[in-house]
C-alpha cells in the first residue's frame, strides 16, 4: 500500500514508508518540508497531511490540486495523502 506526494507544481509521486507500514513524523517533516503537521481526515479512511503553519509562510505556494482533494479550505504547501493505518 503507497500513499501520494501531491506538490504544488501538480507533481502526483508514489511514495512508500521507509518501514513500509507506516509513516513516522520526521518522514513527513522531510516529505512536506515542515517542523509541524496538521492532519485533515477525507473521506475512503484517508488522511492528508500538511503544513500546520504553511499558510503562515511566505514561501508557500497554493496547493491546487490538494485544495480541490479537500475542498473545504485551500491548501498549501506539499501534501502526503495516504490511508489512515499509515500514520500513527
Amino acid at each position: 500500500m503507497n500513499a501520494i506526494l501531491i506538490t504544488t507544481d501538480g507533481e502526483e509521486k508514489e511514495i512508500t514508508p521507509i518501514n513500509g507500514k507506516n509513516f513516522t513524523l520526521q518522514e513527513l517533516y522531510k516529505l512536506i518540508d515542515c517542523t509541524l503537521v496538521e492532519v485533515l481526515h477525507l473521506p475512503n479512511r484517508k488522511y492528508m497531511i500538511i503544513d500546520e503553519e504553511g499558510k503562515l509562510k511566505a514561501n508557500h505556494k497554493l496547493n491546487g490540486k490538494a485544495t480541490l482533494i479537500y475542498s473545504l479550505d485551500y491548501i498549501v504547501g506539499n501534501v502526503v495523502v495516504c490511508d489512515k493505518n499509515m500514520f500513527k
